[in-house]
Parts: structure tokens; sequence; C-alpha cells
């Protein structure tokens, strides 16, 4: 497989961003990937979105998960269940879990909150991921 369609794209993110996060929590950060994709603020294909800059820290050249993002393969199973995430969603088998949520973060994984962070923004926690509208 290489890197630059919507579908691939898509299932290399989930796995780089909530591969730790099971099934749902997923489908939830592609749920965000979709909303922002219907958003004029964002690119309007899924890829775009993905790889915007500074967007998705899995993409960003510095970051650890960036080098294991680009080489994960068909033979990790994990990878495979997150194609088969990327694949229902691209095709419409998936609905927004979020309640249109165009942002999400772990607040345990970071030593302060960032300062778009606002509490009454949030839509639903999945996981430990928090998901919010701004």
């Amino acid at each position: 497989m290489t890197i630059g369609n919507d579908v691939e794209t898509l299932a290399r993110t989930l796995w780089g961003e909530a591969r730790g996060e099971g099934y749902e929590g997923m489908l939830a950060v592609a749920g965000v990937i979709g909303n922002r994709r219907l958003d004029k603020r964002w690119p309007n294909t899924v890829a775009g979105v993905c790889r915007q800059k500074w967007r998705f820290s899995c993409w960003n050249e510095a970051d650890p998960n960036r080098a294991k993002l680009v080489a994960v393969g068909l033979e990790n199973r994990q990878f495979c269940d997150t194609l088969q995430a990327a694949m229902a969603v691209m095709v419409g088998d998936v609905r927004d879990m979020t309640g249109g949520a165009n942002h999400y973060l772990n607040p345990a994984a970071l030593p302060k909150l960032p300062s778009w962070y606002r509490a009454e923004a949030v839509t639903v926690t999945i996981g430990r991921h928090r998901f919010l509208k701004l």
C-alpha cells in the first residue's frame, strides 16, 4: 500500500491517533475528520484534513508515531481493523457518534489543556478522548 488515497490516509490517521481506543474510539476520531471535511475551515478531502500541517500529531515529522504510521501494513492485525473502520466510514456505513465534534484530545496525555479547550464545547467522551464542537 502507498500513502495517498482517502481510505488509506484515514486508516493510517486512525491507527496513529486512536489505535489504543478500540473500534468505537477509532470511529469517533473518523467522525471528527468527516466533520472537518464538511466545514469550510478545513480542506474538503479526507486526506487533506488528515495531512493538514499540525492538525493530527501522528503526521508531524517529529512525532515518534510518524515512522510507525508510514511503515505499518497489512501484516499488522490492528492496522487491518483500522483499515476496515476507515472503509466503513468512507462508504457511509457509520454515523457520526461525536455530536458534530471537530476537535478531540486525551487530557491525561497532556501536561495542561490547550488554549482552545472549552469544557462547554465537549459533546461526548469516548474512551480516553474528549470530543468537542468548536
